[in-house]
């Protein structure tokens, strides 16, 4: 719910700091990157099943290989984001014509950030998920998205919609990716012969 409610306030904070040109930048930027996002979600989404399943089996070594290719993976989806992102000043104009919407490198850029970040933690989530870890640091996952809200409305009043994507950024750098990564390192340190709680829902 956290998350859902950091979602719905951001075009609004957007608007708010930013204005409407801000909002429909962002929207922009989030379909420029979308199929990246998709893909990697398409790819990599199935496998929380599959660890509750190799967690239940206690194939510990196939939990940790498989661990590894996603983030290899995620790490290689980051990439391409960041190499669109290089290409937004060429893209734009050609994607929508004469009437492009002209973007600074800084909004550009935080938002990419963002949104690779996002996908590096979304891995993490998703091993988590499946060897029923995630629940425990929910409340905490629910604090560092408030904090992020907390962020987007002090940077956006001093520095406008870019504030915003940078709070946006910084909320996953700083406050979830830590959190899931620290709970995944214990967690394939420690990988249990239990089955997965999370996976029976």
């Amino acid at each position: 719910m956290a998350g859902a409610l950091l979602q719905a306030v951001t075009p609004g904070a957007l608007v708010r700091f930013g204005g409407f040109e801000a909002s429909a930048a962002f929207a922009i930027l989030q379909r420029l990157f979308g199929a990246v996002q998709q893909g990697h979600a398409l790819l990599l989404g199935p496998l929380w099943p599959a660890y509750a399943e190799a967690a239940t089996r206690g194939d510990a070594a196939w939990l940790r290989r498989s661990f590894r290719i996603s983030i290899t993976l995620t790490l290689g989806a980051a990439a391409a984001v960041a190499g669109i992102a290089a290409l937004v000043p060429w893209i734009l104009p050609r994607w929508l014509g004469a009437e492009a919407p002209a973007l600074t490198a800084g909004f550009v850029w935080l938002t990419a950030g963002g949104i690779a970040l996002a996908m590096v933690a979304q891995a993490f989530a998703w091993f988590l998920l499946g060897l029923g870890r995630l629940q425990p640091i929910a409340m905490r996952i629910a604090v560092g998205h408030a904090l992020t809200i907390a962020g987007m409305v002090g940077l956006g009043a001093a520095f406008g919609g870019t504030g915003v994507v940078a709070a946006l950024a910084a909320g996953t750098a700083l406050a979830l990716l830590p959190l899931l990564a620290i709970a995944a390192w214990r967690a394939a340190r420690n990988l249990s012969t239990r089955p997965a709680a999370d996976a029976k829902r």
